[in-house]
């Protein structure tokens, strides 16, 4: 069940974002993250960011 929902949550955000494949494999994740990916990597790191929490 957990299975079928997964896929069906990757097939809606690939339908919708058409995201880089890269950016779906775990094993190409953490590298197409560190050299694509820009600014933070955490909501909390991005509110640090934007001025909302110091």
């Amino acid at each position: 069940m957990l299975n079928r929902f997964l896929e069906q949550v990757v097939e809606w955000l690939t339908e919708n974002y058409a995201p880089p494949v890269e950016a779906l494999e775990p094993a190409n994740f953490k590298h197409w993250r560190d050299t694509v990916m820009e600014g933070p990597t955490n909501y909390i790191d991005y509110l640090i960011g934007a001025g909302v929490l110091e």
